[in-house]
């Protein structure tokens, strides 16, 4: 019996057809949406990069007010149904998901998961990806958990998103 054909993914034969790793894929993509929002995914199996990861797929599947719609209500529910009702976070939930949404439309966005990760790696830097634009008191704002707040700036400092005191905003 002759050994199967490798084809160019590693462990893949030419006899599995492209159609099949897609299914594959989609699958496994399905089954992780399902789990967050049945909330049985486990939470150990839900941390940060895994929110990056999980605003990503729904970017990949819908628009950016999709994703503001349905990501957030899922996650609301996931902390509840998991004990944490009051862990929901609106300013760190709406300023992740505009910021892999920016990084898309700037160009970064790839066409797998794994590029998009290898791209972005200050994403991963929790919390300090928010820190550079937020100072700590506004997080801890009972206005910044309940609703979304802009970004204000690390330290007092303006954000790169916002002009300094005394400028002009563009346009």
């Amino acid at each position: 019996m002759a050994k199967a054909d490798r084809g160019p993914v590693s462990g893949i034969s030419r006899s599995v057809s492209a159609q099949s790793v897609f299914c594959y894929i989609y699958t496994v993509v399905t089954n992780i949406l399902d789990a967050f929002e049945s909330a049985t995914l486990p939470p150990s199996r839900f941390r940060h990069r895994d929110h990056v990861h999980m605003v990503w797929l729904y970017l990949s599947a819908g628009s950016l007010l999709t994703t503001l719609d349905r990501f957030p209500a899922a996650l609301r529910r996931y902390a509840a149904s998991h004990g944490n009702p009051g862990l929901y976070h609106e300013t760190i939930t709406w300023a992740l998901v505009l910021l892999i949404h920016e990084r898309r439309c700037r160009g970064v966005d790839t066409a797998s998961w794994e590029e998009f990760a290898a791209a972005n790696p200050d994403l991963f830097a929790w919390p300090e990806v928010l820190r550079r634009r937020y100072r700590p008191e506004t997080l801890a704002s009972a206005d910044a958990r309940r609703f979304f707040v802009l970004p204000d700036g690390a330290s007092g400092a303006p954000s790169s998103a916002s002009p300094g005191p005394g400028t002009d905003p563009p346009g």
